[in-house]
Formats: C-alpha cells, sequence, structure tokens
C-alpha cells in the first residue's frame, strides 16, 4: 500500500476524535458504483463501492448501472503472449434494503455482452488528442495499428500453443449477495463490515462467470466535513475455483482497496475521484499482464429530486500516468465509460 492510501486511511481513522462530529446540511452520497471491468476480473467477487452508512430498517436504495469498458491489451510475450482486444457492456441492478437496526441486505444482478464494441475509433482520436497514441507497455503494437471492432481473448506459451480463448459473449452474469452490520457511527465517521458470496449463475463456457462460488468480506469507512467527504473499501475475496479457464492458474486470494474523495458543489452536484486496487484473478503467465489491477476514475453525480441522482463516470488505465505509477492506475480497461441511476426510499 502507497503512502497516500496509508495517509488517506489514517485520516479516516483519527478523524472522529479531531472532529465536532457535525454531519454537514447536505451529506454526500457516498462512491460510484464501479469496478474494474477487465475480462480476467469480472468473474470473482467485488463488492460495489460504498460509504460506511448503512440503511435505516425497511428503507431500500435502488442503482441501475451501465458500463461500457473497452480492453486493448497486447504486451510483450514474457514469456506468455497475452492478446486482449474486445469490449464488454455490462447492466447491473443493485438493490439494498435494511432489514434490521443496523443491518442490510444488498443484491447485484448483472447482464454482460462482449463484443467488438464501439468505442476503438473514439479511442483512438481521444489518445491522438491526448498524446498517449504511441506503443506502450500494455500495447506494443499501437491502437492505430490494429483493425477495430474486435472480440478476442487469447493466451499462448512460448511455443504457440493456446493456453485459454473466449471470444464474444452474452449472458446473465454471476450474482452477488451480501449483509452489511454497522460497526459506528459518530455523524462525521462511520464504519461497517460486509460478507458476501458470488453465486455461479453466469455460463462459465462463455466466460461470463467462473463457474465458482466465490467468498468474501470488505470493511467500510467514510468520513465527512462539510463539502468534503472520504471512503474507504478494505477487503477480500476467496474464489472458488474457475471451471473453464484452460491452461491458466487462478489466485486463491485477492485483496481489494477503494478510495475515493468527494467534493460537494452545491446542495445537487457533486465530483468524485475514485481508485480502485485489486490483486489478480487469473494468472496469464505473462508478468506485465499479471501486473496490479488498478484504475482512476473521475465522476459526477446529480440529484433530480429528493431521493434520485444520476451520475457519469470515466475511467483510465495505466496509460494516464505513462506506467509509472500503479498504485494510481495500471492494469484494467483502456477507457470505461459509465452511467447509473440511483433511487432511495
Amino acid at each position: 500500500m502507497k503512502p497516500i492510501h496509508f495517509a488517506l486511511i489514517a485520516i479516516l481513522l483519527v478523524a472522529p476524535v479531531a472532529s465536532s462530529a457535525q454531519t454537514s446540511s447536505a451529506p454526500i452520497s457516498g462512491p460510484i458504483d464501479l469496478r474494474n471491468q477487465s475480462p480476467f476480473q469480472l468473474p470473482f467477487l467485488n463488492f460495489a463501492p460504498q460509504d460506511g452508512a448503512v440503511l435505516a430498517d425497511r428503507h431500500e436504495r435502488t442503482t441501475v448501472s451501465l458500463d461500457i469498458a473497452n480492453d486493448l491489451l497486447i504486451p510483450r510475450a514474457a514469456p506468455n503472449a497475452v492478446h486482449v482486444d474486445t469490449e464488454t457492456q455490462r447492466l447491473a441492478y443493485g438493490l439494498r434494503r435494511g432489514i434490521a437496526p443496523g443491518l442490510e441486505a444488498d443484491v447485484e444482478v448483472p447482464i454482460e455482452w462482449r463484443n467488438g464494441g464501439i468505442l476503438d475509433k473514439l479511442i483512438e482520436s481521444y489518445h491522438r488528442w491526448t498524446g498517449l497514441s504511441k506503443p506502450a507497455g500494455d500495447d506494443i503494437l499501437g491502437r492505430q495499428n490494429i483493425s477495430a471492432y474486435h472480440s478476442d481473448i487469447t493466451v499462448q506459451d512460448p511455443a504457440g500453443n493456446v493456453l485459454f480463448h473466449a471470444g464474444p459473449a452474452f449472458g446473465l452474469g454471476d450474482v452477488t449477495l451480501a449483509v452489511k452490520q454497522r460497526l459506528l457511527d459518530t455523524g462525521s465517521f462511520r464504519a461497517a463490515v460486509r460478507a458476501g458470496v458470488k453465486l455461479p449463475t453466469g455460463n462459465a463456457d462463455s466466460f461470463i462467470g467462473s463457474g465458482a462460488f466465490d467468498y468474501g468480506a470488505d470493511l467500510d469507512l467514510d468520513y465527512r466535513s462539510g463539502r468534503i467527504g472520504v471512503d474507504a473499501n478494505i477487503g477480500g475475496v476467496r474464489p472458488g475455483r474457475p471451471t473453464r479457464i484452460g491452461g491458466l492458474s487462478y489466485d486463491n486470494s485477492i485483496g481489494h482497496l477503494m478510495l475515493a474523495v468527494e467534493y460537494r458543489v452545491d446542495g445537487r452536484t457533486e465530483w468524485v475521484l475514485q481508485n480502485e486496487q485489486a490483486g489478480r484473478g487469473i494468472t496469464t503467465g505473462n508478468g506485465r499482464a499479471d501486473g496490479v489491477q488498478s484504475g482512476i476514475a473521475l465522476a459526477f453525480r446529480r440529484q433530480w429530486g429528493e431521493h434520485r441522482s444520476w451520475y457519469a463516470a470515466f475511467t483510465e488505465n495505466g496509460d494516464i500516468a505513462n506506467y509509472e505509477a500503479p498504485w494510481l492506475a495500471y492494469n484494467g480497461p483502456d477507457v470505461t465509460v459509465s452511467f447509473g441511476v440511483e433511487m432511495t426510499r
């Protein structure tokens, strides 16, 4: 964990003592429902980002989100060759409900579609405009030298034998269930713990889901002071053995860290800067592809009405920092564009 992570978590832990524990008149809404959309990470349990709040008994919060993630990962063969050129659209329905004082239950149901996508040429223009178009560690060929709108995930050993391959796919993803228990709520500082399980409802043969149960736990923390909010999720997952990953292996534990800083512009509008890091789910045998899984997102949230809001977010991988800051952004989709609607009652 890098110094910035220690610093933010330290702020979360000492803030209740240092503050007067007064809540802002316009409370922050929490982190954005974003996750690493890489096809090597999606099949595994990953807790949706949340603050430390627990819904009151019989209260509900519903989220409908759409993530469009464009993956281009063609690193130098070392030793295995990895070729990922695909796009994933993931539509997810999430429901949180208070089931007792200090206790809530959550469910997330995703639908995933992996295909050639729509973003290739748009990203190529964006990279040209921002000076990111030259070949880099994640793409030794350069996006402009690759034909657009393909869906291919292939891993080969040094002899050229195919260890794993997946093409286009569509269907129900793996459903996640969780319970959340309040630990502390001082008004400005909140802490809760989640326990969750991922059900093997997705089609593992099409590489939508792992074909196994995953289990995990997550600690949710947040601190509020005026217009500023800081959130942290710290967790771990014990994945079941994936059933269809060919000659690849998987890690038997996946650590996870999410940090978000929120700034409320006014009573209806806020900006969120959000970072996620996770251990790899599948080991490809390529040193570059098996590095830290992390990304940085900027999101805009706007409330309409008292209990409804919408958001839009843009997530980048390590090319935003020339792959020199893995703790900030490294392996993950080249670009992810996200939209969502949140409702509470």
